[in-house]
């Protein structure tokens, strides 16, 4: 992890750590702790609760912690990419790593992008937003149909890796940002493009 921090700012991350542990085992005590009670404090939840003031965003993680309380979880990592801090302010860009357990024993790998900023009040630090989203469902899959030429340019058919979409939320966008006309056509929006160029 690049930290460029003071040692209380790394002591105030181990403290972090923990507190997801904990989050992610029902126990939201520990969370509640590292945060600040002064405006502004906000959340952007992973789960799409975005809430602005210490009412809303303690009522949010109580919710959160219920939430993942109902199930059992295992392997919690909380790991950290960049870190700094400057005067009182500090930020960290990370990852946030977890199995979920379902009812029925099935494991589903959990993994949230998480956005920290630190404010320090009265020499400790506090947390004062969070941003987390869970990583996107996306697969690749290869498209026979285009590897053959039909709907792709001639120099993607001549190289097979360059014959792949990229499924996502149910909609196929290219891997290429020249061949978008082709995603629009098959998808029943070229006709509105060009009929919007005329």
């Amino acid at each position: 992890m690049p930290v460029s921090a003071d040692s209380d700012f790394r002591w105030c991350l181990a403290r972090q750590a923990e507190a997801e542990k904990a989050l992610v085992a029902g126990d939201v005590a520990p969370r509640l702790a590292l945060w600040t009670r002064n405006d502004p404090v906000s959340l952007l939840g992973a789960w799409g609760p975005n809430k602005v003031g210490w009412d809303a965003v303690s009522r949010t993680f109580h919710w959160v912690a219920d939430r993942l309380g109902e199930g059992t979880s295992s392997d919690f990592r909380f790991n950290i990419d960049v870190a700094e801090a400057i005067g009182d302010m500090a930020y960290t860009v990370g990852f946030e790593r977890f199995n979920s357990i379902g009812a029925d024993g099935t494991v589903e790998p959990v993994t949230v992008r998480v956005t920290h900023v630190y404010r320090r009040e009265d020499g400790e630090w506090k947390i004062v937003h969070r941003h987390g989203d869970r990583l996107p469902r996306m697969r690749a899959r290869p498209r026979p149909d285009l590897a053959a030429g039909r709907g792709w340019p001639a120099a993607a058919s001549a190289c097979p890796s360059l014959t792949v979409a990229v499924e996502f939320a149910g909609h196929t966008r290219s891997t290429r940002p020249e061949l978008s006309n082709w995603a629009n056509r098959r998808h029943g929006h070229g006709d509105r493009v060009r009929r919007a160029k005329r």
